[in-house]
């Protein structure tokens, strides 16, 4: 079943990158991201299959650094995606233990 979103400009004081390392990752992968307005953001780890196996939700203030723990996520190829209520970017990341 597909959803549809609507899709918005990012604010002018969103980040243009979020840098995510290590890649591959085994164990624990770090996201780095620019200073964003104070607010909530949303994490998601996708498979190939489309299967939604990580959410979270983090309260952020400025620029952050989020940790996640990859080491019970099976191997392969994975989609992140990070989205606050006005901008969204996503990142290719391989897991490997």
């Amino acid at each position: 079943m597909c959803k549809s979103y609507k899709c918005q400009s990012a604010s002018p004081k969103a980040p243009t990158t979020i840098t995510v390392y290590p890649n591959p990752v085994s164990s624990w992968l770090n996201i780095r991201f620019g200073k964003l307005p104070s607010g909530k953001i949303k994490v998601y780890l996708i498979n190939e299959l489309g299967q939604v196996v990580y959410t979270g939700l983090a309260q952020i203030t400025g620029e952050n650094n989020i940790t996640l723990d990859c080491q019970n996520v099976r191997e392969g190829a994975f989609t992140l995606i990070c989205r606050t209520e006005n901008w969204q970017e996503t990142k290719s990341i391989l897991i490997f233990h």
